[in-house]
């Protein structure tokens, strides 16, 4: 079954906008009206913000990063994000200069932040003391993103950096690069062309364990990833199949929660696989479960999950869809032997 394309969900809905004489309006889930003054783009009222990269240890020696600084529009910040909305918007100042400390945040996060702010575009932005391969050895790997990889398509990154991305958007409530980031990521998980990725290990599932909270969508999406993997992924195993020593990595809350869908999703493979027989009293001898514990992230619809509020966002989500559905439809069997056929090729002509 293909992906399909987005429907209307207002289960998790981004913070909207609408503009009056002047100004915008952020409206939280209960209504609440704060204004966001559209002339601080252009009146010089500027947040600076201050990344505090967290310290790392590498031996006996430990590695202290530099903290980084940015400026921002405050009128620009503060109606994409709800938590520097509620901190610079909620009291009026006079001061011309605000600022914020981010803690445990790599300056290259801070910068990916600010250019989306800009451009609504994912893309890592460099600093302008860019370390070339030669010394990444002896850098701390979380300040570069991505390996042989294509700094504009956040696909290519590697498991880690989209991760500490989507947990700065989520702490700092900026739904739409949430859910930016959450299509990156589901589209890595999906993707069979060009290539097909790992799914994230068990040290990055203890990340998101760890960082999210159970009513995340991100979080909520690897449940269903590693309950449903080995029906839908070519790299897929179940978490039942890792070693004592991986499972012991991964908090013990999200592997109940992996745990109870699988029973779900088990109880349905046996009501609807046996079929009316098995109810008695017109109730189903296997409880708690529905249809839905029986599809895979890879059957849901695009919208699965997304925070949208609104006909627009769903528009603007479908035509992103368009622009990855090629990466996402599986291969055929055709592709998949002439593939499998020119990897045997490859491997023969290195061992001549």
């Amino acid at each position: 079954m293909n992906i399909q394309r987005c429907i209307r969900s207002t289960k998790n809905p981004c913070t909207t906008k609408t503009i009056t004489s002047g100004q915008s309006h952020t409206m939280d889930a209960a209504n609440h009206f704060t204004p966001v003054h559209i002339q601080d783009l252009f009146s010089g009222t500027m947040i600076t913000l201050t990344a505090y990269p967290q310290q790392q240890e590498h031996g006996e020696d430990q590695q202290h990063h530099i903290s980084f600084s940015i400026p921002v529009p405050r009128g620009l910040i503060t109606v994409h994000s709800t938590h520097f909305n509620t901190v610079f918007n909620s009291t009026f100042t006079d001061s011309d200069t605000l600022s914020e400390n981010v803690s445990d945040v790599e300056p290259w996060v801070l910068r990916t932040f600010v250019a989306w702010l800009y451009t609504q575009q994912l893309a890592y932005h460099e600093g302008p003391n860019r370390q070339t391969p030669a010394t990444l050895a002896e850098t701390v790997e979380s300040d570069w993103p991505y390996h042989e990889s294509t700094p504009n398509d956040p696909v290519t990154w590697s498991w880690q950096p989209l991760l500490n991305l989507y947990k700065f958007a989520d702490e700092y409530d900026t739904c739409r690069l949430r859910q930016f980031v959450f299509e990156k990521i589901r589209t890595k998980v999906l993707q069979v062309r060009p290539k097909a990725y790992e799914l994230p290990g068990p040290k990055h599932i203890a990340y998101i364990a760890e960082n999210l909270p159970p009513s995340s969508p991100l979080r909520k999406f690897f449940v269903q990833v590693y309950v449903h993997a080995p029906s839908f992924h070519e790299h897929g195993a179940e978490l039942s199949s890792l070693s004592t020593v991986e499972l012991e990595v991964i908090p013990g809350q999200f592997l109940a929660e992996a745990y109870r869908l699988s029973q779900r999703r088990t109880a349905a493979v046996l009501c609807y696989s046996y079929g009316p027989g098995q109810q008695v009293g017109g109730q189903c001898m296997y409880a708690d479960h529905t249809e839905e514990d029986l599809v895979t992230p890879r059957e849901r619809a695009w919208c699965w999950l997304h925070e949208h509020e609104g006909d627009e966002e769903v528009k603007a989500c479908e035509a992103r869809w368009w622009e990855v559905e090629w990466r996402l439809v599986p291969k055929s069997a055709d592709e998949a032997a002439e593939e499998l056929a020119a990897q045997i090729e490859m491997k023969l002509e290195r061992e001549e």
